[in-house]
């Protein structure tokens, strides 16, 4: 074996320990049932997944297949001094919200998915067959996981062939992702640390133990929560944590901080929607509140990848509800809102608007964040509708010094969290600002 290919396994075998890891968690056999139940055809395929993974041809189609399941990449122009990579629509905003500052700050134009990886790269991916063939033995030990945990694994090993021939096509010396536990981005900083370049990355969402550890030269955390719990992550795992001065904080607000408050005529209800909703007992939950005379008004505010019928809590609201549409979703500031296992707890918090915590309305388990356990929200009972505004007892000053460790303006002013993260980024780019940090303001 060639010592160019033997690299490549090292850090691939890297990309495969942490993404074995991370899907071995218990939510795991949960989203496989979801998706099962979901669209049915995935059965067949999570049954055709294990036969493959048995056998090396096997293994080698699902890697071909996994070059073309998620379509034409979007990669970073050749202009940027960073190598911005992103796979959704939120890890587009939290890269682009550090932008926004680095920008502004330091006098440069980075950008996220300005372009589409050439359609040629992968078909020379595909086309790598003695490579494919090592890579498949690389996923041998693995034949035996959960089917769902072996189609990222496949998808892990596609990713390590797509991004690196994306990172040679455009080389840099800073690679920035918004995301620690998807195959490309786990791929991508593993590659980009063999070649000896700087990695950073930004968190986009609420994060748990489970995560794999901060392993990138620079981590940009939202709270001191999710510091806490990459801590617990690194203590599980046995591996270090970074030093301090390797983590900022950029919450992904942009404004300050509002305390909850009931108001005291209320009539409008947000039900946000976790990924993979339980539809029965949110028709429930909407009939409940559609029979409650001082509401007016139910918004389903879908989770950005659930794409469940939902004509039945349409039909059980009475007239009353409705469904968002994402720019709505935006810029909707309920009156009181009701809640599942979501990240979007933090950010209605943040805006001011007193939460439920519904157990029922999604197939993730109990408290997966830890809300309810931290009493950062209460929990929904039929009692709380029937009188309000007895939420404001909840959310009391008691209350805000808890949260405050899930929201760092709740302390100090957003310019202020801002101007430190500016300040403190300059030192992974190599770069000092052009203007004082302290004039930096979000758009």
């Amino acid at each position: 074996m060639n010592e160019v290919l033997e690299r490549q396994l090292v850090e691939l075998r890297a990309t495969l320990s942490t993404i074995a890891d991370f899907y071995a968690r218990p939510s795991l056999n949960t989203m496989q049932r979801s998706l099962t139940a979901k669209r049915p055809i995935y059965a067949g395929g999570f049954v055709l997944t294990r036969f493959l993974m048995q056998f090396a041809i096997g293994r080698m189609a699902l890697i071909v297949a996994s070059i073309f399941f998620h379509g034409r990449r979007s990669l970073p122009g050749d202009d940027r001094i960073t190598f911005q990579f992103s796979l959704t629509a939120n890890n587009t905003a939290a890269l682009e919200r550090a932008n926004l500052l680095i920008n502004a700050a330091y006098g440069l134009t980075e950008a996220v998915n300005d372009r589409k990886m050439p359609i040629h790269q992968y078909l020379r991916s595909a086309l790598s067959l003695p490579t494919i063939l090592a890579y498949a033995r690389e996923l041998k030990p693995y034949r035996d996981r959960a089917p769902l945990t072996c189609v990222f694994l496949a998808l892990s090993a596609a990713a390590d062939l797509l991004m690196r021939r994306a990172l040679a096509a455009a080389p840099r010396k800073h690679v920035l992702v918004a995301n620690d536990h998807s195959p490309a981005t786990v791929a991508l900083l593993n590659i980009a640390r063999g070649q000896g370049l700087k990695t950073a990355y930004l968190q986009h969402g609420q994060v748990t133990d489970d995560f794999p550890p901060l392993v990138c030269d620079l981590s940009v955390l939202h709270n001191e929560c999710s510091l806490q719990a990459y801590r617990r992550a690194a203590q599980k795992r046995g591996v270090p944590f970074p030093d301090r001065d390797a983590i900022l904080m950029l919450p992904s607000f942009s404004d300050n901080f509002r305390m909850p408050r009931v108001g005291p005529e209320p009539d409008h209800i947000c039900v946000y929607l976790s990924n993979f909703p339980s539809v029965d007992a949110l028709t429930r939950l909407v009939a409940t509140l559609a029979q409650q005379a001082w509401v007016k008004r139910i918004s389903l505010r879908r989770h950005p990848r659930c794409k469940t019928d939902l004509n039945r809590l349409l039909s059980a609201g009475e007239g009353k509800c409705e469904i968002l549409d994402r720019r709505s979703a935006a810029t909707l500031r309920p009156h009181i809102g009701i809640v599942s296992n979501s990240g979007v707890v933090i950010e209605a918090l943040h805006r001011g608007v007193p939460l439920l915590y519904f157990a029922e309305g999604d197939t993730i388990p109990y408290d997966y964040y830890g809300y309810a356990e931290d009493k950062i929200v209460p929990i929904y009972t039929e009692e709380n509708l029937k009188a309000p505004q007895t939420l404001n007892a909840f959310y009391s000053d008691a209350w805000r010094a808890r949260f405050s460790m899930y929201d760092p303006t709740v302390e100090k002013e957003l310019h202020d969290v801002q101007a430190s993260f500016v300040m403190g980024i300059g030192g992974f780019l190599g770069r000092q600002p052009t203007r004082e940090a302290s004039g930096i303001q979000s758009g």
